[in-house]
């Protein structure tokens, strides 16, 4: 789509109120924005205003408009002596405006910002009967009602009232009036939310046990009945001017919980039932857990809560639905399915659905792994869609505007701080356009694994939401479109031929209702790869067919190599659409491969999980394909029907520190049918070996060369930089030994940018075996992650920690407990390190068998040439972005 944008050219010199500026002493200082808060434009068209104010006499350059993929929409010069320019946004989408301006001093000034087009505010009445919310967090409310959001969250908290507080349960006591809202806030459904913990004395807990930055640890009060008291004096006496409508009985609580399960769910209950005895007309919903978690083995799961009697305690079910920045239609989606599935099985389908948190982040640093700013946009749409397709009350998307001291908190944002858009802003505004006042039945059509078509019941029309997960492909609408608007507003002109372009960024589309669109869906099918299915109908008109499968008569066959997945059969009929899902599975059905290597095991074992859904014996045999050295067999075996079994193949003679590439293959064979399953691997083997002493013996521990791993930066010889490692372990911690041959060591840089020249970077997980966990207030997901640095000269040594998620172990700073020392002898440097466990966060060590996810970085920066970066890695994580999942293993033996 190009969107075209005309550029007018004035004089006239207008206030800079709400514009973004850029200057230096001498450049030109010019201004980009609008009159319009966060340059959102509530309108089919807008106007950006570049300014030029000081310094920019005899003024020249260029003004460059990008959409959401960062296409070029258009560019324009900027005459000389041209004041003011305004820049008309012609249609709805998003924008990004760049301006560089040059003065006769040819000093140059280049500033930029976004916007959006939205079209016109929702209808209130719409609007407050969605089911879409935003959290504002630290954003102005007025901004998410412009949106079309419906629901906001409203933290609550009890820990700071003392017990006389108390006194506010008698009826008798009159409340204290609320302080009045510092301005009038905008039209929104509040869900209150109880946070942050209980009061110390409540708990008999005291500030030393307060460790976590956000809340507080919560246990069981020492006396059951004044904790239901506190709730019910808060409730009576709210320091809110409403009390909300809907109360979320307590934010990720299983977090913060130190106690058992029964006092657990006691807890949340009786919250719950406070609530319910003062405000009977409030909608109370719990548990509140951070993820759709049906069982759980290090918490609380929704089963084991149910058995308890937790659920009896609510009025409606409320969760948030984090992943791990994976795709909306994978896990996330799934889990929403499970949870609707659960529900139905214990006679409880019927409970509203709220959930109030989920978002993906666009910057590193928090418990998720980071997308960038259009995937934000793309998932924003697509989770939406779904969960409205899933029917539920309340999803309300993390967030509007988040001010965190962590920046990867920061990065769930909608908006920048200053309010001005980021993609996601335009997306959301586009999904409550076309969402807010759906009706009746939905329809998720899986048309293959990869292409979704959403389809909606309006009053007058028919309203679908399209996109193709895997990339770019082609697809034919049926019937005949109204409209069509991509993902951020922009109209999309529909060809004679029907046919539109898909890709991972949506697609609005509607139908008339004149137009029978009725979907009948007939039950799924279930097709095993290389066999056939009997439809049981033929369509006059036929099937539409998905790629890689063929219909004769009424069977539908898929050969062998068809991809697993769902896909859809599609008929027109006189009374709208017939339409036929199915699941192509696999005879057997094998995960992804994971590398072990047990204490007691001579090598390492590559193992993965293998499921039947074939009738009968499958006869087995599964191999790892080593690229550059062998393949290795596993022992052949056979699974019965509707058996899991783990598959191992043990990995003898592989060199520590080398990069291993290949396939893990299993090929099953029965009732005359074979089928191949085929997994990519890669990996790095290193050995940690024990000592009782308090050096290493270091001779007698082997040296891993890694000097070819992954170098980076401009390329270099051996006899310029080369590196080895060896590690060691014992009760006290971690030891490291980095030798780095280098015929020019230098190292003058503060401590801080140490790795700009000869230095050591050092990444560690000490839980890289433990399952990553969303919103743990402990590390990264709960992961102990770090990295440190070690540099200097022989007699002085530096070290930092740049990073730490944890906050006792802050990050920015040196670390003395670090012990290194630094020598340089014949050309090569040797780093000795000591890591203390207490400074990875652990007060005792790993067992052996376990593994300390780690990677290197070793920097070189030769006389002359400080500037230019380059250097040696063992293993990802560190040089190209800050991601701990790149990490490798270090197996302590």
């Amino acid at each position: 789509m190009l969107r075209t944008t005309l550029v007018y050219l004035s004089l006239l010199l207008l206030p800079a109120t709400g514009f973004t500026e850029a200057a230096s002493t001498s450049a030109p200082v010019i201004a980009l924005g609008s009159a319009n808060k966060g340059n959102i434009f509530l309108a089919d068209e807008g106007e950006m205003i570049l300014t030029l104010t000081k310094n920019s006499e005899g003024a020249h350059g260029t003004v460059t408009l990008t959409d959401e993929n960062g296409d070029e929409l258009d560019r324009w010069d900027i005459p000389k002596d041209q004041a003011t320019i305004p820049i008309l946004l012609p249609e709805k989408g998003f924008y990004r405006v760049m301006a560089t301006v040059t003065n006769t001093a040819n000093q140059t000034t280049t500033t930029e910002a976004t916007a959006a087009v939205i079209g016109p505010e929702l209808d209130e009445a719409v609007r407050m009967n969605s089911h879409l919310g935003i959290w504002n967090v630290n954003g102005d409310s007025d901004m998410m009602a412009i949106a079309g959001a419906r629901y906001n969250r409203k933290m609550m908290s009890l820990r700071n009232y003392e017990k006389d507080f108390l006194r506010f349960d008698d009826p008798a006591v009159d409340p204290e009036p609320p302080a009045p809202p510092a301005k009038p806030e905008a039209k929104l459904t509040k869900v209150g939310v109880f946070s942050f913990g209980l009061p110390y004395w409540l708990t008999g807990r005291s500030e030393e046990d307060n460790k976590r930055h956000f809340g507080k640890p919560t246990s069981a009060p020492l006396d059951w009945d004044e904790l239901s008291t506190l709730v019910r004096a808060y409730v009576r006496n709210p320091p809110l001017p409403e009390f909300p409508q809907y109360v979320e009985v307590y934010n990720e609580p299983e977090w913060q919980w130190e106690g058992s399960d029964e006092d657990f769910v006691r807890f949340l209950a009786t919250v719950a039932d406070a609530i319910k005895e003062v405000r009977p007309d409030v909608q109370v919903l719990g548990p509140g857990f951070s993820q759709v978690r049906l069982e759980d083995s290090n918490r609380i799961g929704l089963e084991r809560a149910y058995e308890m009697g937790l659920l009896d305690h609510f009025d409606g079910i409320v969760l948030h639905c984090y992943v791990d920045g994976s795709a909306p239609e994978g896990q996330f989606i799934q889990n929403i399915i499970d949870l609707k599935a659960f529900l139905k099985r214990i006679g409880k389908d019927d409970m509203p659905l709220h959930f109030t948190e989920f978002g993906w982040t666009t910057v590193a640093g928090t418990w998720q792994r980071p997308v960038d700013e259009l995937t934000q946009a793309q998932y924003v749409v697509r989770s939406l869609t779904l969960l409205s397709a899933m029917g539920v009350d309340n999803a309300t998307y993390f967030c509007y505007i988040n001010n965190s001291w962590n920046q990867g908190e920061r990065g769930f944002s909608i908006a920048h701080k200053d309010a001005t858009p980021k993609p996601a802003y335009a997306a959301y505004a586009q999904v409550a356009h076309w969402l807010a006042d759906i009706k009746g039945e939905a329809h998720w059509l899986r048309i293959t694994p990869s292409v979704n078509l959403v389809l909606f019941d309006k009053d007058e029309e028919y309203v679908a939401v399209l996109w193709d997960t895997g990339g770019e492909s082609r697809f034919t609408l049926p019937g005949h479109p109204s409209k069509i608007e991509d993902m951020t507003g922009g109209g999309v002109v529909l060809p004679a031929n029907g046919e539109v372009v898909l890709s991972p960024s949506p697609l609005f589309i509607s139908w008339p209702k004149s137009e029978d669109f009725q979907v009948t869906e007939a039950p799924v099918l279930t097709l095993m790869r290389g066999n056939a299915v009997d439809l049981g109908t033929s369509p006059k008109a036929g099937w539409l067919v998905p790629a890689h499968m063929h219909v004769k008569g009424d069977q539908l066959s898929a050969p062998s190599e068809t991809p697993i997945g769902p896909y859809l059969l599609l008929a027109q009929t006189e009374n709208g659409w017939l339409t036929q899902p199915l699941e192509v599975i696999a005879p057997l059905m094998v995960s992804a491969p994971k590398l072990s290597w047990p204490a007691d095991s001579p090598e390492p074992i590559l193992s993965a999980e293998a499921e039947s859904f074939a009738s009968g014996l499958l006869d087995i045999r599964d191999s790892a394909r080593v690229s550059g050295l062998r393949t290795f067999f596993g022992e052949p075996t056979q699974i019965d029907e509707s058996e899991t079994r783990e598959l191992s193949i043990p990995l003898p003679g592989l060199s520590l520190g080398k990069r291993y590439q290949g396939e893990f293959e299993v090929v099953s064979v029965g009732s005359g049918q074979r089928d191949r399953f085929v997994h990519p691997f890669s990996f790095t083997v290193l050995a940690c070996e024990p000592t009782t002493s308090l050096t290493p013996a270091w001779s007698s521990i082997p040296a891993i060369d890694f000097s070819d791993w992954a170098p980076y930066g401009d390329s270099f010889t051996a006899d310029d930089c080369s590196a080895t490692l060896q590690s060691s372990y014992s009760d006290r911690g971690l030891y490291l030994r980095v030798q780095v041959r280098d015929d020019n060591h230098q190292q003058e840089a503060t401590p801080e940018k140490m790795w700009s020249q000869d230095a050591i970077q050092i990444g560690l997980d000490i839980d890289i075996d433990k399952p990553w966990n969303a919103n743990e207030f402990h590390g990264l997901k709960g992961h102990r992650v770090f990295e440190y640095g070690v540099g200097g000269n022989p007699g002085n040594v530096m070290t930092w920690r740049w990073i730490s998620y944890l906050q006792d172990l802050p990050s920015g700073q040196s670390e003395p407990r670090l012990k290194t020392s630094i020598e340089r002898s014949g050309g090569v440097t040797t780093y000795n390190i000591f890591f203390p466990w207490e400074i990875l966060g652990a007060r005792t060590a790993p067992k052996a068998g376990s593994s300390i996810g780690i990677a290197l970085a070793v920097s070189d920066a030769d006389t002359g040439e400080a500037n230019k970066r380059r250097g040696l890695t063992l293993f990802s994580g560190i040089v190209d972005k800050k991601d701990p999942e790149e990490f490798g293993h270090l197996w302590l033996r």
